[in-house]
C-alpha cells in the first residue's frame, strides 16, 4: 500500500496541474513555529512584535487546528487516481466546471468542481480575513502568527498562500521544556493537560512531549534551507544572541527591553520546591537524545533541574 500523501505531495501536484494562482506580495507575515510548548515563544512573539508594525497572533483558535486542518486537506491531491492502476490525477479534469458550460439539470453533475486555482484563492482569503483584515483596522501594516502545533510542512503551505511570508523556527533543550511543562501544570489550580491535537490527543507524558518536540526539530531542520527560515535556540533568545537573526528573519527592529520585563505566565523555574522525575528523563532520552545532542543538548541544565 503507498503511504499517504504529505502536505508537500499536494503541494507539488497541485503546482504541476497549474493550480496555485500567483498570489500578490507585500504584506510579508511572520510565522514563529516553535517545537512545542515552552520553549520560549511568547517571548519571541514579543520580541518580534517590539518595533510596533506586526501584530502578532498568540496560537489563534489553536483547538481548532486551523492551519493544520486546511493545510491537510490538500494531501488528497497527492494521491494517484483512481487507487489501481492504471493511475492518473485525482480529481479528473472532466470534474472540473468550464466557466462556459455551468452544470445544469440537462448536464451530468454528480461531480463538478470550481477550478484548483480557486479551492487555494480561498484558502488565502480565508487567512487574510481572519488574520490580515483585523490587523489592518488595528492599525498595523503586517501580521504574524505564533503557533506551537506546526511543523515545517505547514509552513511550506503557507508560503504557497503567502511567498513573501517570513518564517523563524524556534526550539529549547526538551528535558528544560518538559520539566517547565510539567511544573506549569502541577502550578495551576485547575490542573489539566494541552492538547497536541484536540479533543483526542493530551500530552501528559514525558514520553509523548518528546516525541513531538523531535519531529518538530526534525522537520525544522529539512525545511529551514527550503523555506529560508531562521532556526533559533531559545537558550539565545534568553541572553540576546538571537536578537540579531530574529530581527533580520522577520524583517523587523526588535528593543532588547522585552528581555528585561516579564509579563504573565507561570512563576520562574526553579521557584518552587519540584523535582523532575528521573523516569521522565530517561524517556526525554530514549525519545529524542540523538536529536537533542545534534543540536547541542545533552541533558536538563543546572537552572531547569
Amino acid at each position: 500500500m503507498d503511504p499517504t500523501p504529505s502536505i508537500s505531495d499536494g503541494l507539488q501536484a497541485l503546482q504541476k496541474r497549474g493550480g496555485l494562482p500567483e498570489f500578490g506580495v507585500g504584506a510579508a507575515p511572520v510565522f514563529l513555529l516553535s517545537a512545542g510548548w515552552r520553549s520560549g515563544s511568547t517571548l519571541v512573539q514579543r520580541l518580534l512584535a517590539s518595533d510596533g508594525t506586526v501584530l502578532m497572533w498568540g496560537e489563534p483558535y489553536d483547538h481548532c487546528g486551523l492551519i493544520r486542518s486546511l493545510s491537510g486537506s490538500l494531501r488528497a491531491f497527492g494521491e494517484p487516481w483512481p487507487p489501481v492502476r492504471p493511475r492518473g490525477t485525482w480529481p479528473p479534469d472532466p470534474y472540473f466546471v468550464r466557466p462556459d458550460e455551468p452544470p445544469t439539470e440537462r448536464t451530468w453533475i454528480a461531480n463538478a468542481y470550481p477550478a484548483l486555482p480557486d479551492l487555494l484563492a480561498a484558502h488565502r482569503a480565508f487567512f487574510d480575513r481572519l488574520f490580515d483584515r483585523p490587523a489592518r483596522q488595528a492599525g498595523f501594516g503586517r501580521w504574524g502568527i505564533k503557533a506551537i502545533r506546526l511543523h515545517g510542512e505547514h509552513a511550506d503551505y503557507l508560503q504557497a498562500l503567502y511567498p513573501d511570508a517570513r518564517f523563524v523556527f524556534l526550539h529549547r533543550n526538551p528535558w528544560d521544556a518538559w520539566i517547565s511543562y510539567r511544573r506549569r501544570h502541577d502550578e495551576r489550580s485547575a490542573a489539566y493537560w494541552w492538547y497536541w491535537s484536540w479533543p483526542d490527543e493530551p500530552v501528559s507524558t514525558a514520553a509523548h512531549f518528546a516525541r513531538i518536540w523531535a519531529a518538530s526539530v526534525a522537520s525544522f531542520r529539512q525545511w529551514a534551507p527550503v523555506l529560508g527560515a531562521a532556526v533559533v535556540a531559545y537558550e539565545d533568545v534568553v541572553t540576546g544572541d538571537a536578537t540579531p537573526v530574529l530581527a533580520e528573519a522577520a524583517g523587523v527592529r526588535i528593543s532588547d527591553k522585552v528581555l528585561r520585563k516579564r509579563i504573565g505566565g507561570s512563576a520562574a523555574d526553579g521557584s518552587t520546591a519540584w523535582a523532575p522525575d528521573p523516569a521522565d528523563l530517561r524517556e526525554i532520552e530514549r525519545e529524542a537524545g540523538e536529536a537533542a545532542r545534534e543540536l547541542g543538548y545533552a541533558g536538563p541544565s543546572k537552572a531547569a533541574s
